[in-house]
C-alpha cells in the first residue's frame, strides 16, 4: 500500500467513501492528476515516479496548500523543487531544524515533520483540524499547543479538561489525530463527537480502518496498536509493518 489514500484525504481531492471504493492504481492515477493540475509538471513528470517520490512531491504539494503556504494559482506556477524548498524554508522556520539538515530528508518526511514527528504531531492535529493556522502555531510555545489541544479536544467530546491534562504528549496527539480523522473524513460530526468518549473514537476508528484496508488482521491486531499507528493504516500505511 502507498499514501496515495491520505494525501487525497488530506487535500481534499476524495471523500473517505470515494477513496473505499477505489484501487491503488486508480487513487495513483487520482493524484497524478491532481498533482498535475496544481503544478507545472507534465503527466509523464508524475507517471515516472516509484511510489514514494510520488507520494512525497504530493504530500509536500498537499501541506503547501492546506496550510495555506502556496494559493492553487502560485502552485501551478511551480516545479516539485520549488515546492521541496519553500517547504525546506517553511520548516527550519518552523522548528528551528538547520537547512541543512531538512535538506537530507525525502519531501515526505519534511511533511511529517511539519505535522509534528518532532513532538508527537500535536502540531498536526491542531493543523490539519483546522482549529489553527500555521501562523499561529509559529507563534504558540510547544505548551501552548498542547494547551490549544486539550481545551478542543474537551469540547469535541464528553471528556473533561482534566483528562486530557493527565496524557502524555504521545497519548493526547494519538487521542487528537483520531478524533480529526472521524472529523475530517465526514465519519462522525461534531454533534455525535460531542457524545463520545476516546474509546468510543478509537474502537470506531478501529472499525473504519478494518472496512477501508480489507485486511484479515482480527481486532485483537488493531487494539494492540495506538492510535497514530491506526491511522498510519487508514491513511495508506500498510498493516503488515506494523507488525
Amino acid at each position: 500500500m502507498s499514501y496515495y489514500r491520505g494525501i487525497l484525504l488530506a487535500g481534499r481531492f476524495r471523500t473517505q467513501f470515494e477513496l473505499n471504493r477505489m484501487f491503488d492504481d486508480g487513487q495513483r492515477n487520482t493524484l497524478i492528476a491532481t498533482l498535475v493540475g496544481l503544478s507545472n509538471q507534465s503527466v509523464s513528470h508524475y507517471q515516472a515516479m516509484n511510489v514514494w517520490d510520488l507520494c512525497g512531491v504530493g504530500a509536500a504539494r498537499t501541506f503547501l496548500r492546506e496550510t495555506k503556504g502556496r494559493t492553487d494559482a502560485e502552485l501551478q506556477a511551480m516545479t516539485d523543487d520549488d515546492v521541496r524548498n519553500t517547504l525546506i524554508v517553511a520548516m527550519h522556520a518552523q522548528t528551528g531544524t538547520p537547512v541543512p539538515t531538512l535538506q537530507g530528508m525525502t519531501d515526505l518526511n519534511l511533511a511529517l515533520l511539519g505535522l509534528g514527528s518532532d513532538r508527537s504531531f500535536i502540531r498536526g492535529a491542531l493543523l490539519v483540524g483546522r482549529f489553527r493556522t500555521m501562523a499561529e502555531l509559529l507563534a504558540m510555545s510547544a505548551e501552548d499547543q498542547r494547551n490549544t489541544l486539550i481545551v478542543t479536544l474537551a469540547g469535541l467530546s464528553n471528556q473533561p479538561v482534566s483528562h486530557y491534562q493527565a496524557m502524555s504528549d504521545q497519548t493526547l496527539g494519538g487521542a487528537g489525530a483520531a478524533l480529526v480523522f472521524l472529523r475530517e473524513a465526514k465519519i462522525r460530526d461534531d454533534a455525535a463527537l460531542k457524545a463520545m468518549s476516546d474509546d468510543d473514537v478509537r474502537n470506531t476508528m478501529i472499525v473504519e480502518a478494518q472496512q477501508q484496508t480489507n485486511t484479515d488482521e482480527p481486532v485483537d491486531f488493531f487494539q494492540g496498536l495506538d492510535n497514530l499507528d491506526i491511522i498510519q493504516i487508514v491513511l495508506g500505511a500498510d498493516a503488515l509493518v506494523l507488525h
